[in-house]
């Protein structure tokens, strides 16, 4: 039973500073060349829609190294990651993401174990669904209702997630600057708004400032 309120939190752009997919073509460029992504990405052009484009991240999900935090190329938002890690004892954090539910699960569990942060639910889009936003903002209803709790907050960083936060019930946790702080507050019509810093680190390096102990010795 949640007895905490609930934080849902976006992937791309959030915690991660590029989409889980664009970090994959790259990581392909860089491994095996640029011919190795041109079927990829025409094929992602030709046939560019929700399902195509996770079923493509599922199957390439490896190449991004989550198995190692020294040699994976993603690169993490560092004081979205303390600022979690500190309320999430008081907090139920939910990872919601447009990638499948695979993909939000494995990246959940990269969180997990290299952060210590823990997302008790994981929230991937399914085949056939396409407007991540609503889709969101239903599932995530669904996880209050289903505790009897009243309102979320969400935590987002871009104009897609305005939506969202125009929900009278979603509180607002935006990653971004002032300007875009100041849009979204516009936006909505809501004082109450958090901004966290969008400081974009590689794996490693997020990993040795929030834990420098273990690389001090």
């Amino acid at each position: 039973m949640l007895t905490k309120p609930l934080v849902a939190v976006d992937l791309d752009g959030t915690l991660i500073d590029k989409s889980v997919l664009r970090v994959i073509i790259e990581s392909t460029i860089s491994q095996n060349g640029l011919l190795s992504a041109i079927l990829p990405l025409v094929y992602l052009c030709i046939f560019k829609t929700n399902p195509t484009t996770n079923s493509f991240i599922k199957d390439n999900l490896d190449i991004i190294r989550l198995d190692s935090i020294h040699s994976s190329p993603l690169h993490l938002n560092t004081n979205m990651i303390k600022y979690l890690l500190n309320i999430q004892h008081s907090n139920t954090l939910a990872l919601a993401t447009g990638s499948d539910q695979y993909t939000c699960e494995v990246m959940a569990a990269f969180f997990e174990k290299y952060f210590g942060l823990i997302f008790q639910h994981k929230i991937g889009s399914q085949e056939g669904e396409f407007s991540i936003s609503e889709i969101k903002l239903a599932k995530l209803k669904q996880i209050t209702n289903q505790f009897g709790l009243n309102r979320f907050a969400y935590v987002g960083n871009s104009d897609q997630d305005i939506s969202l936060w125009k929900d009278p019930d979603v509180d607002v946790i935006c990653v971004g600057d002032i300007a875009f702080f100041e849009h979204v507050r516009n936006v909505t019509g809501k004082l109450n708004c958090i901004l966290i810093d969008g400081e974009f680190t590689g794996a490693r390096e997020s990993h040795a400032q929030i834990f420098p102990e273990e690389y001090t010795k």
